[in-house]
């Protein structure tokens, strides 16, 4: 390889990695659109994704431990969580909901298809080929800002 395609390589790599860094960007941001779009928080989502799938009950002391937040992080979330009718508690005769708390099917139905949104991202996010690609595009735009800087004129 010629010191000047090593040279262009470097700078193309370098083009690369931003436009990598570009669609990682637009990724992350669809992905809060998901999340905004159906009405969830990032940590709703997660709390309401490890609930078991059969509608066994939790507490919130076993939430707190599969997700790693705060017991009190994850009381605000159930509260949330349960006036949109994603989770359910039993209830007491004063009419308040107490632990432990099951997934409705609601929450069930929601999870499933935040999860299958985030796989189709996920799925699109950068591969080798797709990383192969982008430096082969950024050699090519590479040599062509050069040509054209090169046949511009000159003030």
């Amino acid at each position: 390889m010629l010191a000047d395609e090593a040279k262009s390589d470097a700078a193309s790599d370098g083009l690369a990695q931003a436009l990598l860094a570009t669609m990682k960007l637009a990724n992350r941001l669809s992905v809060s659109e998901t999340f905004a779009k159906h009405g969830v928080t990032v940590p709703e989502w997660l709390l309401l994704s490890v609930f078991p799938a059969d509608g066994t009950p939790v507490t919130v002391r076993r939430l707190s431990a599969l997700t790693g937040l705060t017991p009190t992080r994850v009381k605000v979330l159930v509260v949330n969580l349960e006036s949109n009718g994603l989770i359910k508690g039993s209830t007491t005769e004063s009419g308040r909901s107490t632990q432990p708390f099951a997934v409705s099917e609601t929450g069930l139905s929601l999870d499933g298809r935040i999860r299958k949104i985030l796989s189709e991202i996920q799925e699109s996010m950068s591969t080798p080929t797709q990383t192969q690609a982008l430096v082969r595009a950024g050699r090519v735009l590479n040599r062509f800002s050069k040509k054209f800087v090169q046949s511009a004129p000159q003030p």
